[in-house]
């Protein structure tokens, strides 16, 4: 289906705008977003929200997405 796979660890899970800028830095990109899966951080100790676009994430999207601030962590597949 050609599609990537955005999946991140935050140092403080509970910090507003780590999703959103996340999805901000895949939107400058060129990438659509398909599908987002977030865990509550009260109900699951070790939430890692995951975003999926409609194609490959590019390697130059990581560096931006590792300065997001919160950001501890990034994943792609």
């Amino acid at each position: 289906m050609g599609l990537g796979f955005v999946e991140t660890a935050a140092d403080n899970p509970s910090k507003i705008g780590i999703l959103s800028n996340v999805s901000r830095v895949l939107g400058e990109h060129g990438l659509r977003i398909r599908q987002s899966l977030v865990d509550d951080p009260e109900l699951n100790p070790d939430p890692k929200p995951t975003l999926i676009g409609d194609r490959v994430i590019p390697g130059k999207a990581i560096p931006t997405i590792l300065r997001i601030p919160g950001v501890a962590k990034v994943s792609v597949y």
